[in-house]
């Protein structure tokens, strides 16, 4: 089962890769025929709420990063040099990952988010531009961007083998911060519950998942380079 796993499926891609694109969208398309089939499901929807907690999707989700922290660390293990400090930077790269899959279920961004809010004038971002998404995107999503931007430049050196490997790390990261971040913003600007809110909800959260199972992809021709 695994060797079938992980050989070449359609485009060159690894089987179980196309498998974790599939439930990617079926996650996705699951909520939307949910969401404006009007609930069907009643109280079940919650399970595959995308915009909702401690459900399907956040499981799914916090397994996934999980999965990409382990396979970097057996990444960085490998080439990280005792004799070579600015190797040592690899360690970082799976720990955000770990902070990502315990960040799904803890939501320690949303704490941070709410603590924020008192850098608006009141202290209370209700009434502001961003009052669904208070400052995330200023004092959470700018400067981890910059701070994953550097690490990369960093580390880079180390992950130029096989190639292509690393830019699908950068694609997938990019994807997730345009969900996580960019789309997340907009929602400042539409009606909660509304067709408007519900398509943004699946774009990010959809982004999110599509961008993880593109960082496992790399992470994994990281790992297995003669694969």
């Amino acid at each position: 089962m695994l060797s079938w796993l992980n050989r070449a499926g359609p485009l060159a891609i690894p089987r179980f890769i196309w498998l974790l694109f599939a439930a990617d969208a079926a996650l996705g398309l699951a909520y939307l025929i949910d969401a404006f089939a009007g609930h069907p499901l009643g109280s079940l929807a919650h399970i595959i709420d995308l915009d909702g907690e401690s459900n399907l999707p956040t499981w799914y989700s916090s397994i996934q990063w999980f999965v990409v922290f382990c396979v970097l660390t057996a990444v960085a293990d490998g080439r990280v040099s005792r004799s070579n400090v600015r190797s040592w930077l690899l360690w970082l790269v799976p720990l955000i990952f770990l902070l990502f899959s315990m960040d799904e279920v803890v939501q320690v961004h949303e704490s941070v988010g709410l603590h924020a809010d008192a850098l608006h004038p009141g202290g209370t971002r209700a009434g502001t531009a961003v009052h669904v998404t208070g400052l995330f995107f200023l004092v959470v999503g700018l400067p981890f961007v910059i701070g994953f931007g550097a690490l990369i430049l960093g580390v880079r050196p180390y992950l130029q083998r096989p190639p292509g490997a690393l830019t699908k790390l950068i694609v997938g990261m990019t994807m997730m911060l345009v969900g996580a971040v960019g789309f997340d913003f907009l929602a400042n600007f539409v009606e909660d519950l509304s067709t408007p809110a519900i398509i943004l909800i699946y774009i990010e959260e959809s982004l999110e998942m599509f961008g993880a199972t593109v960082i496992l992809w790399g992470s994994y021709q990281l790992l297995m380079p003669a694969g």
